[in-house]
C-alpha cells in the first residue's frame, strides 16, 4: 500500500509499505481520503516529538476491509472515519 512517510526531520517520502493485518480490537481500513494537518507540519519541521519513520495523515475516511478478533459493531464494507489520537 502507499503511504506518505516522515523519514527524518525535513524529509518526506511517498513509499510502498506492507499492508498490515488487524490484531485484536483493530480494524483494517482502506483509506479513500486523507488530510495533512498542522500536527503533520509540526512533525516535518521537528516542532513536535516523533520517532521516524512515521506514516502521516491521521485525519481520514475509508472502508473497512478486515475486522480483527474481539471487534463488534462493525462489518466489512462499512464506511468510517476515525481519530487515532483518541484511543
Amino acid at each position: 500500500m502507499k503511504a506518505v512517510r516522515l523519514e527524518a526531520i525535513g524529509k518526506l517520502s511517498f513509499s510502498e509499505v506492507e499492508k498490515p493485518s488487524p490484531g485484536p480490537g483493530e480494524l483494517l481500513v482502506r483509506v479513500e481520503a486523507c488530510g495533512i494537518c498542522g500536527t503533520d507540519r509540526h512533525l516535518l519541521h521537528g516542532e513536535f516529538p516523533s520517532r521516524p519513520p512515521v506514516t502521516l495523515g491521521h485525519e481520514f475516511t475509508g472502508i473497512i476491509e478486515e475486522i480483527g478478533p474481539a471487534v463488534s459493531g462493525f462489518r466489512e464494507g462499512m464506511r468510517i472515519t476515525g481519530d487515532p489520537n483518541i484511543s
